[in-house]
Order: structure tokens, then sequence, then C-alpha cells
């Protein structure tokens, strides 16, 4: 199984493929697991920011978000409210990935989405009134344009030479 992993931490806002979810109130209570049962153990409240629901899940509870469905694989409780929960859904079968070595990582940045690793992918643009690089991730299919100072300095001279495997 192709399988794609986040974690939620507690008094945080977290991306599940674009979609805002913010994790609150970890505590023992009841849930429903996907056959309907109501069992007991450690839980955590998440509010679908994009929709306003909010849902209160734990282990083995299925999540809907957008489309996707998530299974909790497990929530952590903590007695300074820095608990989590760790959610996992299938990828995408027809999503074909970039491998790091297809990057260069002289310019890295973690995805805004997953939070996985991003490298340049080699692409440029001014459309944005400046240059930005095009970063891919290697854990999603998203895309990042980077515009930030350090490539700027780094494209006013010699432009540095995109090179597939550059620190992989």
């Amino acid at each position: 199984m192709n399988t794609h992993k986040e974690r939620l931490t507690e008094t945080a806002v977290g991306n599940l493929f674009g979609c805002s979810v913010a994790a609150t109130t970890g505590r023992v209570d009841n849930y429903r697991l996907p056959d309907g049962r109501i069992t007991s153990g450690a839980t955590m409240l998440l509010c679908l920011l994009n929709t306003n629901e909010d849902i209160r899940v734990g282990k083995g509870s299925l999540l809907d978000v957008e489309g996707r469905r998530w299974t909790i694989i497990d929530v952590h409780l903590s007695d300074d409210g820095q608990g989590w929960v760790d959610l996992e859904t299938e990828r995408t079968r027809d999503v074909t990935l970039v491998t790091p070595d297809q990057l260069d990582f002289l310019f890295e940045e973690n995805c805004d989405d997953c939070d996985g690793r991003s490298g340049w992918d080699g692409s440029t643009d001014t459309s944005m009134g400046k240059l930005a690089i095009g970063l891919q991730c290697t854990e999603c299919p998203t895309k990042i344009w980077l515009t930030d100072g350090r490539i700027l300095r780094a494209f006013s001279g010699e432009p540095p030479v995109f090179t597939p495997g550059r620190k992989a």
C-alpha cells in the first residue's frame, strides 16, 4: 500500500493536502470507530478550518477531509498540551512523485502542504515581477515558487547551474 503520513500537533494548525486542521483538547474520551462501535481511549479534537467542522478522533477513527480519507493511526496525549495525532492516507496512484536525485537541493525548503523535503526542479519564472525558482516536493505533488533574497543574490551574478542529485 502506498501511503502518506502526517502528524498534527496539539495546539497547532497543520495541513492535510490543502485543508487547514487544528488539533486541540487532547483527552481520554469516547469516540466512534468506522464500524459504528463506540470505544474509549486517547482522543484529540480536530477542527477542520475550511469547513468549520469539529471531530473527536482516536486510534482507528476515519476522517474525511475534502474527498480524501485519513485513518488515525495513533493519538499521543501529553500533560503539557503538546500531544499529537498521527494520520495516514492512501496516496493517489496516478501521481508520480519526483525522487531526490531528480532535484537540486542547492535551494531547499519544507513543503507548505505536507512539510516534506522540496528541492529546485530547474524551473524559473519572472511573471510575479521578480525572479522565482520552482521547488518540487518529494512527498506530495506540491510545487512551490520561491522568491526570497537568497534567490536574488544567487542569480545576480553568474547564475547557478541546475544539477540534479546535488545534495540529494
